[in-house]
């Protein structure tokens, strides 16, 4: 509408520019509808051509590109994280072609790892590998800090494991906390964010101590918090995972089950106590008690068990 008003009245302060087009990009991006990572990279494509035209006003630049690949990064069409990794492409090319504006930056990576994270093919965290170790390799031959991996790149890498059917999972992402714990830089640190994935891909393992780890986990997150680490803090879906990992601690080993029931009812009591003594955004929901009974259910099935 703004370019047809535009063209009608010819008055310069309605021409659309690159401020303009990204604007619109940007809402495309966190647009739900099921079409909006197409309308957006549609509109780029419109940009770069007119731009290719002449038109100086409507360059596209790095967050032109970013919202679109970000676009994708939300989208649950099939082949959403191939379209992002290609934008992430054409920016390279482009760059390297001598488009200063389009050099690709840590956002960027980290929205192309974090569309292969929401991808149903059994070999996604496979690619979101291979994207994570072409992001460090292009930092460490650079010394580019845009390009510095981060906390949120190392979220989304863990998050690719927690939907990861790959028996190493566990062990991948733990390399991964461990390296965010060492880290001495604070951008580099976990947060609640990084425990509560990582508890996410432990509850989906086959660790049969999962549960008792689970909730060492959250009591370290809890004393993190108590020396000054405000963003280092169990919410209720961080115990509610614990509970998830109690659920699922459903294998031939009784006296592991016998912890894994103990760490459930515990963890319930505990999320209570907290939620009407210190913190009033705690609160057990729904989810909570299912996924409470379902540990109830599966962990004291037989009747030796049982006794």
């Amino acid at each position: 509408q703004l370019q047809d008003f535009y063209e009608l009245d010819g008055d310069a302060n309605l021409k659309p520019d690159t401020i303009s087009y990204t604007s619109v990009l940007s809402v495309w991006a966190t647009s739900s509808l099921p079409d909006a990572a197409r309308r957006a990279e549609s509109i780029l494509e419109h940009m770069q051509h007119l731009y290719e035209d002449g038109n100086e006003e409507v360059r596209p630049n790095v967050i032109s590109f970013s919202a679109v690949i970000n676009a994708w990064s939300q989208s649950r069409e099939p082949y959403a994280a191939e379209r992002a990794e290609a934008i992430l492409d054409r920016m390279q090319s482009l760059y390297e072609g001598g488009d200063e504006l389009l050099k690709p930056n840590a956002i960027c990576y980290n929205a192309v790892i974090k569309a292969w994270g929401r991808n149903s093919q059994k070999n996604s965290a496979e690619q979101a590998e291979r994207v994570f170790r072409r992001m460090t390799e292009l930092y460490e031959t650079t010394a580019d800090e845009e390009l510095r991996p981060n906390r949120v790149t190392y979220n989304s890498l863990m998050n690719c494991y927690a939907r990861s059917s790959d028996p190493s999972a566990l062990s991948k992402a733990e390399s991964i906390l461990n390296k965010m714990q060492t880290s001495e830089s604070k951008r580099d640190q976990p947060d609640t964010i990084s425990y509560t994935t990582f508890l996410n891909v432990l509850a989906k393992s086959r660790d049969v101590n999962k549960a008792t780890r689970a909730w060492q986990i959250v009591q370290d997150m809890e004393e993190i918090n108590r020396k000054g680490n405000h963003y280092v803090k169990p919410n209720t879906v961080t115990y509610d995972t614990v509970l998830r990992a109690c659920a699922f601690s459903n294998g031939k080993d009784i006296k592991a089950k016998r912890a894994a029931l103990r760490v459930a009812l515990e963890t319930l009591t505990h999320l209570r106590d907290k939620a009407s003594a210190e913190d009033s955004s705690l609160h057990a929901t729904s989810y909570t008690y299912s996924t409470l009974f379902l540990a109830c259910s599966n962990l004291t099935g037989g009747k030796e068990y049982a006794r």
